[in-house]
């Protein structure tokens, strides 16, 4: 069985990784004609990060991120709403780490194609399936 999956983003190429890791084939296509690491932050909860280090990516990750320990909400004048812990320091097992979006992608990316020459598959556009 080999699996297509559709967007080279942190999600597919996340999907890929698990795939192989448990001994399933896949291919990645991707509309762009190549993987570009664009984005905004985002913050990786601590399921994603389990999930990032059973990959072994936990120590890239870490890498190119920052442990978040605590999220304050703040009034636009400044005045603190709520002040709570998130990651370690709210007792879950792995950290939860706020990284751009792009340089998440990048290492995914890169991981992926050694998985074979035509993992990653760029330049192709769904447009059906049966």
């Amino acid at each position: 069985m080999k699996v297509m999956i559709v967007g080279a983003g942190i999600g597919g190429l996340f999907t890929a990784l698990r795939l192989h890791a448990e001994g399933i084939g896949c291919v990645v296509y991707e509309r762009g004609e190549r993987i570009r690491e664009l984005g905004v932050g985002i913050n990786v909860l601590p399921f994603a990060a389990r999930e990032l280090a059973a990959v072994g990516l936990l120590d890239r990750l870490d890498e190119i991120g920052v442990r978040t320990g605590e999220l304050v909400y703040a009034h636009r004048l400044g005045q603190e709403i709520i002040r709570r812990p998130c990651g370690l320091a709210a007792g879950f097992a792995h950290p939860q780490i706020s990284v751009h979006h792009g340089r998440l992608q990048g290492p995914l990316h890169r991981v992926v194609e050694r998985l074979g020459a035509d993992a990653v598959r760029t330049g192709h556009r769904l447009i059906g399936f049966e």
